[in-house]
């Protein structure tokens, strides 16, 4: 698992790259400050500003997770997002 993780974050990167490149360009239905294309900036930097303690905590101490919690956790996230998808 620890191979297939490591393998994903760099493809992640290259599939979302086009469709970051469309929700960029893209014009929103709003017309709002803040707000490029379809992405909305003061969001994204509260995201990335709640998530950098976070990964700084976590790069010095990993959580060991049994393998087994970490593939049944995946595959409900999987399910779940595929869920989400289909409904909206």
């Amino acid at each position: 698992m620890t191979v297939a993780t490591t393998l994903a974050n760099p493809l992640t990167l290259v599939i979302m790259s086009p469709a970051v490149l469309v929700t960029i360009t893209a014009h929103a239905s709003i017309d709002a400050p803040g707000v490029v294309g379809s992405l909305d900036l003061y969001s994204a930097a509260a995201l990335l500003i709640g998530a950098i303690p976070l990964i700084v905590l976590l790069r010095r101490r990993v959580p060991k997770i049994p393998e087994i919690l970490h593939a049944w956790g995946y595959f409900i996230l999987l399910i779940t997002a595929g869920v989400v998808v289909a409904v909206a």
